[in-house]
């Protein structure tokens, strides 16, 4: 993991996610970085990765809620409780006084266009989620725009692929396992490493990068392809596009009995035969 030089304000959100992380660590509080500065944390390749950088985002637990509160407050932070009101208590928002940068403080899960659950993966990476979360939820975002693809990039040239969780590896079995139970996650990672491929060519890499990037992309495809898929994911990818694809809260807890109602019996047949 490499946290190098670069532009004063990018240094500056680097050097103070880093000292939130310590500070959590003195109270008994789990952050990791998510997001831009995640993927920056990881960079080799600095004239490739880097780019402009919004607020602070970081992850952590629900449990610590009163430690991170705590941990934020001591090194200068204020609250602001609303947000954590709006939510129902699953993000919470900062901000220090001598500046208009916020902190975003995610509670257990990412909630986007589809939710990853973190809560038992954030000890894999020291100061960030998971490389291999990281990718995950770059891959999620229905319009990418040119700092996803410039993020995704950086990650797939400078991690090489694995099969278990480990520092500074994507875990191919991780991803594979989240689409196999989802179906409407693997569309859209599907979707978008297509996506990923078809402008990987506009981007300042060498012909050796390219290739690794594309060999690493149908690694991790092959590996979704082939994983057996759950009983839920086989109904939903009868229903395609006909649900919404990306989720809204309504759909968040959809189970196999909201399925089959919108399924035809000779469907549900052909379904449980194959399982």
């Amino acid at each position: 993991m490499l946290i190098g030089v670069s532009k004063i304000g990018k240094i500056d959100r680097i050097a103070e996610s880093l000292r939130i992380i310590r500070a959590g660590e003195e109270h008994g509080a789990v952050f990791r970085m998510i997001g831009g500065l995640a993927i920056r944390a990881h960079c080799e390749d600095l004239q490739f990765c880097e780019r402009e950088y919004g607020d602070i985002d970081l992850v952590a637990l629900g449990r610590q809620t009163v430690k991170i509160r705590s941990t934020l407050e001591s090194i200068g932070y204020t609250e602001d409780r609303e947000i954590a009101r709006a939510t129902d208590g699953t993000r919470l928002l900062f901000q220090r006084e001598d500046s208009d940068d916020h902190v975003d403080v995610f509670l257990d899960k990412l909630r986007m266009e589809h939710t990853i659950n973190l809560q038992e993966r954030l000890e894999i990476e020291e100061l960030t989620i998971s490389v291999s979360d990281i990718l995950v939820t770059k891959l999620i975002i229905h319009v990418m725009n040119e700092k996803d693809y410039r993020d995704i990039f950086t990650i797939m040239k400078e991690t090489e692929l694995g099969h278990e969780d480990k520092r500074g590896a994507i875990n191919v079995n991780y991803i594979a396992s989240l689409c196999s139970k989802d179906w409407a996650l693997y569309f859209d990672i599907l979707a978008n490493i297509d996506e990923c491929l078809s402008v990987i060519d506009h981007y300042s890499l060498s012909e050796v990068e390219s290739n690794l990037i594309r060999s690493r992309f149908q690694t991790i495809k092959d590996a979704i392809q082939k994983k057996p898929k759950t009983l839920k994911w086989k109904l939903r990818s009868l229903l395609g596009e006909r649900l919404t694809v990306r989720e809204t809260v309504e759909e968040e807890d959809l189970d196999v009995s909201d399925l089959s109602s919108e399924l035809s019996h000779s469907e549900i047949e052909d379904i449980l035969d194959e399982s």
